[in-house]
């Protein structure tokens, strides 16, 4: 019985998997096919998607960086947490809110990308990645050329960049762009703003704590099974303690997570916004954190970091 019940399970599966394969060939025959011969010279605006997490968008800046300064007017999709480090950049000429929460909201998402024109859509996700929704969403917008990763299979990318090194930063992934672009000098440095009211956050938080030098300890990360217990949090703290005692230690992350952390192990700094933290990154003299977008933004500042 338990044999036949597995059996019927995996025809089940079988069903399934067949079935999405199919749906999926069905959706991309409906795309949009785009012919036009790709010429860089008479390309003027971009739009980057970029519609994942924040980590990411801080490695994407330094490409919005380089094609910017190669006299592209650079647009930027992404969802609305990752946008938010973009804010006050000025080599972004606008944004768009990035939303597939729902069929019915990735359509308005379409709807409200397709009221402009670009020239060329960047779509930045991994070489690996397939996520259909992202994937309808690029094929759709009202662009020139749409420019991917391994893409050859979806007719709607007309420039379809191969790459196959899974064990490369995805900064090279991002720099074969270049190729493309005949652009030739690059700058692969991470590029981060902040706004006054960031500064001013930060430079309140140390005035009011009496603060001179300080390590930053970021304990927590996208998934539960990547952060730090609290055994782990009070032994680190004894360790700077002991290797640092002129360092004050601040702690940080989302204000759910923060009132887990006991007050007597350091300082807690509440932001508002992910500038917040990136104005007070630094300031630091040295970050311990899980892996986790922080990593990104400390590299943006050459600081010293512990990644755990």
């Amino acid at each position: 019985m338990s044999h036949f019940s597995w059996q019927l399970k995996f025809i089940r599966k079988k069903i399934k998997l067949y079935f999405f394969y199919f749906l999926n060939k069905i959706l991309m025959c409906s795309f949009p096919k785009r012919k036009t011969i790709f010429e860089p010279s008479k390309i003027k605006t971009i739009l980057i998607a970029r519609n994942d997490k924040i980590g990411d968008m801080v490695v994407t800046t330094a490409l919005i960086k380089n094609l910017a300064q190669a006299g592209y007017d650079v647009y930027v999709s992404s969802q609305q947490s990752s946008l938010d480090i973009l804010k006050n950049n000025p080599n972004v000429r606008a944004t768009f809110s990035y939303n597939d929460y729902s069929l019915k909201d990735l359509f308005k998402t379409i709807q409200k990308i397709r009221k402009h024109h670009f020239d060329l859509v960047i779509d930045t996700r991994p070489f690996y990645s397939f996520e259909m929704r992202k994937i309808i969403f690029c094929a759709f917008t009202n662009s020139t050329h749409l420019m991917g990763f391994n893409k050859s299979n979806v007719k709607s990318y007309n420039i379809s960049i191969p790459y196959y090194n899974n064990n490369a930063h995805i900064t090279n992934q991002l720099n074969k762009i270049y190729e493309y672009m005949n652009i030739k000098n690059y700058d692969e440095n991470y590029d981060l703003y902040t706004l006054d009211n960031n500064k001013k956050n930060v430079d309140n938080f140390i005035l009011e704590n009496n603060i001179d030098k300080f390590v930053i300890i970021n304990p927590f990360g996208g998934a539960r099974k990547r952060e730090l217990s609290q055994w782990q949090m009070e032994y680190i703290v004894s360790l700077m303690k002991k290797n640092k005692p002129d360092h004050k230690i601040v702690f940080i992350g989302e204000p759910n997570k923060l009132k887990n952390v006991k007050l007597d192990l350091g300082l807690i700094f509440q932001s508002n916004t992910i500038l917040d933290v990136v104005a007070l990154i630094k300031k630091a003299e040295y970050v311990i954190t899980v892996d986790t977008s922080i990593v990104h933004i400390i590299a943006a500042f050459n600081k010293p970091c512990l990644t755990i």
